[in-house]
């Protein structure tokens, strides 16, 4: 088991800076293409998630209709699928899109994946499983090229004390052993969403000491009241704590940002603390959907799906959104949080339910829209101030529409070799669905 390789494939340079940055200022901008959109049926449909690259560059995903195999499901369009786009062979060739497994009862996976250097993936399905409360899977790939993936479940969710609903991506540490959240479950007294299931996790699942064992999942927290509904993916700092979000329920509590520390006494339990807890009166922003990422200093930047300071063009009355910037405390003191910026509507895009990703000169790029709440999205840039302590310049990229463009991003963008990748859940054309089905697109500068 090894890590995951994603950050392999981070490989925008300097020169990729100017271009992106510089032909917008220059010209109409980054161009978008559309790598494969979604048809339904046996091809998939509904991207929740962003992307992941293998060693040799091919992107991989999730949908969460689609396949076919089973009327089980949510929708008459199957269960999910994970879907390959093969690399292209040179500049101006297509990408390949391959269906390698069509999921089963219920499963429905809203979550990326994750890669390791054997080129296995790793993800959770929202539901499925003995009680339609989750799964980990296992997705290992064929010896000859071509041939068929094969899927071995890690774990299944139980729906009690050991959560329920994961709906985020795994990241693993060192050693091999895989973390994630789960929405629901935990135990406790929350009741706001799904009664009497829990508040959510985060939980460990350990690889087995003998070859053929069973992995082994451990909760490390249950979470509470007033901290309450992971949404998103962990990340991991160097000493092993884990760092993540809460959504909130929306009417006692709007978000948090927490951090889960290793015991320092094996055997010990882990520590919960909150970093952060976001709310409707100091305009700092609310809900937020995804993770949180480390800048060079040791900054956690992220961002909330509304709140913020109202502007005239949103059309979220509880805000726009924002991006915003913790900083570690010294000493023993508390984390500061700052608002880098309050997203205005219309051109400035609002409601960003997905994470930022840093490029090697510190400038942030992420996207927003998003299928919770709907708004059709844009990819931006955001220049770090040359200057510190200066306001952060946010750039347009992409403004998503109506169209065959698609729109409401599914998740956070990659960086590939000389572009941006990512997904959208809905637009795109011809589809199955009685709405839309999504694409997989290309900001090329």
């Amino acid at each position: 088991m090894k890590r995951n390789i994603l950050a392999r494939y981070e490989l925008l340079t300097s020169l990729l800076i100017v271009l992106i940055l510089g032909s917008y200022a220059s010209a109409a901008g980054p161009t978008e293409k559309v790598l494969h959109h979604f048809q339904g049926g046996s091809d998939g449909a509904v991207s929740f998630s962003g992307l992941v690259a293998d060693q040799a560059g091919n992107l991989y995903g999730t949908t969460f209709y689609g396949g076919l195999q089973d009327g089980m499901c949510l929708g008459s369009d199957g269960c999910g699928t994970v879907f390959q786009l093969k690399a292209r062979a040179g500049l101006g060739a297509k990408w390949a899109e391959r269906v390698i497994y069509q999921f089963g009862p219920f499963d429905h996976p809203s979550a990326g994946l994750i890669v390791d250097q054997e080129g296995n993936l790793y993800g959770t399905t929202t539901y499925g499983g003995p009680s339609g409360d989750g799964t980990i899977f296992q997705l290992k790939p064929p010896s000859q090229s071509g041939g068929v993936w094969t899927e071995n479940t890690l774990y299944n969710f139980a729906g009690g004390n050991d959560g329920a609903t994961p709906v985020a991506a795994l990241v693993f540490d060192s050693k091999g052993n895989l973390y994630g959240t789960t929405q629901f479950g935990g135990g406790g007294p929350c009741v706001v969403f799904q009664q009497g299931t829990g508040c959510g996790t985060v939980f460990e699942l350990s690889p087995p000491t003998t070859k053929g064992g069973a992995w082994t999942e451990t909760v490390l927290y249950s979470f509470a009241p007033e901290n309450d509904y992971p949404m998103a993916s962990l990340i991991l700092d160097s000493y092993g704590n884990l760092y993540g979000t809460t959504t909130g329920d929306q009417t006692a509590s709007f978000g948090t940002v927490f951090q889960v520390a290793p015991p320092v006494a094996p055997g010990a339990a882990w520590t919960q603390t909150t970093l952060y807890s976001f709310g409707f009166v100091k305009n700092d922003g609310i809900t937020p959907y995804a993770g949180v990422t480390f800048d060079k200093k040791g900054n956690l930047f992220g961002t909330t799906s509304g709140g913020g300071v109202l502007a005239q063009q949103c059309t979220n009355t509880m805000g726009c959104g924002t991006i915003f910037e913790l900083e570690p405390p010294v000493g023993s003191g508390a984390w500061t949080e700052k608002v880098v910026h309050n997203f205005k509507g219309g051109f400035d895009g609002e409601d960003p339910e997905n994470g930022l990703i840093f490029d090697r000169a510190g400038n942030l790029y992420g996207v927003t829209g998003g299928p919770h709440i709907g708004y059709n999205g844009t990819v931006f840039a955001m220049r770090v101030p040359a200057v510190p302590g200066t306001d952060w310049k946010v750039i347009t990229l992409h403004v998503f529409g109506n169209g065959n463009d698609g729109y409401e991003p599914g998740g956070a963008l990659i960086f590939g070799t000389g572009s941006l990748f990512g997904t959208t859940s809905a637009g795109g054309g011809k589809c199955s669905l009685p709405t839309s089905c999504g694409i997989v697109f290309e900001l090329v500068p």
